[in-house]
């Protein structure tokens, strides 16, 4: 929502920081061995890796509008 009030040398680059984060922590997500039948833990990972997902779509968007809108 503030973004506008910071410097794009400073935002671009700590969005891409955490774009960066969030791919990996994906990567982690993605590692996670299913848990059988405990079904609970399964979807609970499955949410967080769609969250994710969601986040890293949403930060690629928003990079390459900031670095594309003059």
């Amino acid at each position: 929502m503030f973004i506008d009030f910071l410097p794009m040398d400073k935002a671009i680059p700590a969005l891409k920081e955490r774009l960066k984060k969030n791919k990996k922590l994906i990567d982690l997500f993605n590692q996670t061995p299913a848990h059988g039948i405990r079904t609970g833990v399964n979807l609970a990972v499955e949410h967080k890796i769609t969250m994710l997902e969601a986040e890293v779509t949403f930060l690629e968007k928003t990079i390459h509008h900031l670095l594309h809108s003059d």
